[in-house]
């Protein structure tokens, strides 16, 4: 085995470039905390609950503005990835009804209800961009 320890949730990347990777450059600063028993029970239940780990949802509480603040973030990001993948889904139906369409010179049939699907997802995607001003603001 190589001497330099592994990455235990990644055991092909080495410790530390795993890191490097994701957030552009080490983190060379650590910091120690101390917790009270009753503490770290609700900091372990708060990050659990937001699906983060105890360190990053201290960081990402201190940064954003507390633990409600951290797990609003993560909840627009997860909304954003559900529209994205939803977005791609719609526009990859449009694209094959297109093709239909160019050769047979004919709409199909779901061709309006896959355009109305598309309005849909774009209702929903101009609702969460309201939601995340509001929010924020």
């Amino acid at each position: 085995m190589d001497e330099q320890e592994t990455d235990r949730t990644s055991p092909a990347v080495p410790r530390g470039q795993r890191q490097r990777r994701w957030s552009g450059g080490e983190r060379p600063f650590k910091h120690k905390v101390a917790l009270t028993p009753d503490q770290q029970e609700q900091v372990v239940f708060k990050a659990a609950v937001r699906g983060l780990t105890v360190p990053n949802l201290l960081v990402q509480s201190a940064l954003a503005g507390g633990a409600e603040a951290a797990a609003q973030h993560a909840a627009f990001r997860d909304e954003l990835l559900r529209v994205t993948r939803l977005m791609g889904k719609v526009s990859n139906n449009i694209n094959q009804l297109a093709r239909v369409a160019n050769a047979t010179h004919q709409l199909e049939p779901e061709t309006a209800a896959t355009l109305e699907a598309h309005v849909r997802v774009l209702e929903r995607l101009e609702s969460f961009i309201d939601a995340m001003g509001s929010d924020t603001a």
